[in-house]
Formats: C-alpha cells, sequence, structure tokens
C-alpha cells in the first residue's frame, strides 16, 4: 500500500511540474504576449466580468506554483512544513499578481491580515503556553 501511495504522489508531482511549462496566455495575432491582457481576454472568452478574470487569472498563477510547492514540502517536511510553504511561495506570487495588476490591492492586503491573525494565535500559543486543560 506505501508503495503505490509513493508511486502515485511522485506521478502526480511530474504531471504537476509538466503542467508547468503549459503557457496559459496565448497570443492572438502577434508574437509577443502581453500578461498585463490576460484577465481581460480571459473575461472575454469566458463571457465573465473582468473582476472575476482578474481572480482566476490569479488563482491560476498560484496553483501552477503553489501545488508543486506544496506536495514537495508535505512530502519532504511533513503537514508542518506545508504552511511555511505557502507562506513564503504564496504571498510573494500574491505580490506579483498585485503588480501585473491581476488582483485588486484590496484582497491582497484582506489575505495578508488574516495571515497575520492566525500567525498571532500561535505566537500567542507559544508564548504563553496554550490554553490548559481545564480552561
Amino acid at each position: 500500500m506505501k508503495v503505490h501511495k509513493l508511486k502515485f504522489t511522485w506521478v502526480l508531482l511530474v504531471l504537476v511540474c509538466l503542467l508547468m511549462f503549459v503557457s496559459p496566455v496565448f497570443a492572438a495575432s502577434s508574437d509577443t504576449v502581453n500578461l498585463q491582457n490576460f484577465p481581460q481576454q480571459l473575461a472575454t472568452a469566458l463571457g465573465v466580468s473582468l473582476f472575476v478574470a482578474q481572480i482566476l487569472a490569479s488563482t491560476i498563477l498560484l496553483c501552477l506554483v503553489l501545488f508543486p510547492s506544496i506536495m514537495v514540502a508535505g512530502y519532504f517536511g511533513g503537514s508542518g512544513a506545508v504552511l511555511y510553504a505557502i507562506l513564503i511561495v504564496g504571498l510573494p506570487v500574491s505580490g506579483v499578481c498585485v503588480g501585473l495588476g491581476w488582483l485588486p490591492v484590496w484582497i491582497f492586503l484582506v489575505t495578508c491580515l488574516l495571515i497575520a491573525l492566525m500567525f498571532a494565535g500561535q505566537m500567542r500559543g507559544l508564548i504563553t503556553g496554550g490554553p490548559s486543560k481545564g480552561d
């Protein structure tokens, strides 16, 4: 059973790594690709609003980068390392999405605030020793 799970993990990792080379952007009539126009092209192709296309484009980029790093961190470092992989890889990629104009700044700020609140809860438990059994 363990060998089957290991083979499945490696096959899934190789497939995800191969998918990283598939470009989510296509050039319509020229050889150049403008990444800032990708959400608009996605909105036109799917028939949705620009806001939805921006969120979808950001999610695509995050998934392309986060899935392999989460799999590697989970395999080699266990479940505790996955959180740090998300923080170290996910926040900068979200910042890149904001820089490209794909992700609105307020969504990025709310995400950073939520992560800071969760981290503060962990730090409070680390400093105070956490709640006692009688509480």
